[in-house]
């Protein structure tokens, strides 16, 4: 079921999952940049136990995209006022790479509500990334803004990317998962658009800062899991995403965290691995 709550004057779309469980927690699954809520519903599926949540943050999915500069806390803000406005309690945020950091920083100010954490190699880097980021040129504009826009049917760019790095590594049902409910029709122009556009993704991958979350880690008092991936590199997989963006630290800056590496997998552990993924969740709740 697909519901919309309004954040800033913009639209927010989020569903709900298993509604009818009587469940002792709330999973809130949270997306990485450039996907939507459907990816996680390989996942889902596998924890029908629980009541599940996913979000379309700003700029996915069926979610608004409002020009603005995309920056990351703004996607916490809007899992905030997600959580307050449903009265969420005894949540498990789970996350993936962007979704991993927007949850941990939405715990600032409501970590009452939480039981705890589930962070799929989430972009939380090292400070010195962080730096780096910071001297970048401000006018600079990230390639992925050139990325294909226009599509024939989800089945055309299926096709497409089940040949690719990184999708071909990707379960199957989860690819299709991601082209179906990622492409929104045209009617004027009778075809589809990614439900994320370029241009929006583009400024997402440039707004990443810290923007405090290293005192909201620290400050976290519930028990967390960072899940890192240990990377799958070859000759024709080198790129940012063939293995870890997180900083190999992170579980230590927790409260009560605990670090997971699982080997020959890239960044996107929740797509390679989804029946494993919902095993993990499973398992560290329970």
């Amino acid at each position: 079921m697909t519901n919309h709550i309004n954040h800033n004057n913009y639209k927010i779309s989020y569903s709900k999952w298993n509604t009818t469980q009587k469940s002792k927690y709330t999973l809130l699954f949270v997306h990485a940049s450039g996907f939507h809520g459907m990816i996680w519903n390989q996942i889902i599926t596998k924890l029908s136990d629980y009541n599940c949540l996913t979000i379309d943050l700003s700029g996915h999915g069926l979610s608004d995209n409002p020009d603005h500069d995309y920056k990351w806390n703004e996607f916490a803000f809007e899992l905030q006022t997600l959580i307050v406005d449903l009265n969420l309690n005894n949540i498990f945020g789970i996350g993936h790479s962007l979704g991993g950091y927007a949850i941990t920083h939405a715990t600032n100010k409501l970590s009452d509500r939480f039981a705890g954490l589930i962070l799929f190699d989430p972009s939380v880097f090292t400070k010195n990334k962080y730096e780096q980021n910071i001297k970048r040129k401000k006018d600079f504009i990230h390639p992925i803004s050139k990325r294909r826009n226009l599509w024939d049917s989800s089945d055309q760019m299926y096709k497409n990317f089940s040949s690719r790095l990184p999708f071909k590594l990707w379960d199957k049902k989860v690819l299709k998962d991601y082209c179906e409910f990622g492409l929104i029709k045209d009617e004027d122009e009778n075809i589809f658009k990614l439900s994320c556009p370029p241009w929006a993704e583009a400024r997402m991958m440039s707004g990443s800062s810290q923007y405090g979350i290293f005192e909201i880690i620290n400050k976290f008092n519930k028990k967390v899991l960072v899940i890192r991936a240990g990377g799958k590199n070859s000759n024709d997989n080198k790129d940012l995403f063939s293995s870890s963006v997180t900083d190999p630290k992170l579980s230590e800056m927790f409260l009560y965290g605990k670090d997971l590496l699982i080997n020959d997998v890239t960044h996107f552990i929740p797509q390679e691995k989804p029946e494993e993924c919902a095993k993990i969740i499973y398992n560290f709740i329970r």
